[in-house]
């Protein structure tokens, strides 16, 4: 079935949106082989993944240069015609990948991010918004239409559970912005703004 990249990332439901993942030029990666399958995660982070990997054996190693410009299959369909013509679904190269945590690679959603957003447009895939401005997203998700995103990860992360496509899932405490006044969490939603440049005419004013 090919290689299988392990994609990191601590919001599930912008693995709907996800267009791109990214890994570091610089990076070294490792193929491992277990029960048929080829999977493919930074060196560094073997260690990390000692449990769901045991009794696998390594197969290959390539810099992350090598992974760059390869195509992907999406874990959701949904964006698919959309984006046909553009690089959607393609490994991208991006200074801010770490092997800090995770799996050294990480998935891109250009809405949801600004790096995400920076990296996509850069290599010409488009930001296609999939939720309204309650977070909810719209017709074109069918199966999670009008869930909340928050809302949409228990039965996405079941989803891919059931497919066989969740390789591991873990609890990680980490800061996420708040409203300030309502602490609802907040989400990073692209959308075209414009700006005046008042200065140009103040004199006249």
């Amino acid at each position: 079935t090919g290689e299988r990249v392990l994609a990191w990332t601590t919001m599930p439901w912008t693995l709907i949106p996800n267009m791109a993942m990214v890994v570091g030029e610089d990076i070294d990666y490792a193929v491992m082989e277990l029960d048929g399958h080829r999977y493919i995660l930074a060196e560094a982070r073997l260690s990390a993944y000692e449990k769901e990997l045991a009794g696998a054996t390594r197969v290959g190693s390539m810099k992350g240069s090598e992974l760059v410009g390869r195509r992907y299959r999406p874990l959701f369909d949904y964006l698919v015609d959309q984006t046909a013509g553009t690089p959607a679904f393609t490994i991208l190269s991006g200074d801010f990948v770490t092997t800090e945590d995770g799996t050294g690679i990480v998935q891109v959603s250009p809405c949801h991010g600004e790096d995400d957003f920076n990296v996509c447009t850069a290599n010409g895939i488009p930001p296609i918004l999939t939720v309204n401005a309650h977070a909810e997203f719209l017709p074109m998700i069918p199966d999670y239409q009008g869930l909340q995103v928050f809302d949409a990860n228990k039965p996405l992360l079941r989803a891919l559970r059931e497919r066989g496509v969740l390789f591991r899932q873990d609890s990680y405490l980490h800061p996420y912005p708040h409203c300030w006044r309502c602490d609802n969490p907040l989400v990073y939603k692209a959308q075209s703004s414009w700006f005046v440049s008042v200065t140009s005419f103040r004199d006249r004013m």
